[in-house]
């Protein structure tokens, strides 16, 4: 069970930070990068869902909700470091 939590959360914070790195090389600013992390956030929530068939307690000893805002702060500010560090690495310098 917790391998499963540890596994989780790496491939969210990894995907978070490939998702800033992405919306920084777009070009987003403002609500389209809120946009883009949402999207992000949840299509990886989506697949993890799917791969657990969305029984969430038989696998992790969680809820939907729990699993969904589950270090959700510590995502979105890996995904706002990464975002605005490539904007600016690129459109600004």
């Amino acid at each position: 069970m917790f391998m499963l939590h540890c596994v989780s959360y790496i491939c969210r914070s990894f995907l978070c930070i490939i998702g800033g790195i992405l919306t920084g090389v777009l070009g987003c600013t403002g609500f389209q990068g809120f946009i883009g992390f949402v999207a992000v956030y949840l299509s990886l929530a989506l697949s993890i869902g799917v791969k657990f068939n969305f029984d969430f307690m038989s696998y992790m000893h969680c809820s939907l909700t729990s699993f969904l805002f589950t270090d959700l702060q510590k995502n979105g500010l890996s995904f706002i470091l990464f975002w605005t560090l490539t904007y600016a690495l690129i459109y600004i310098y």
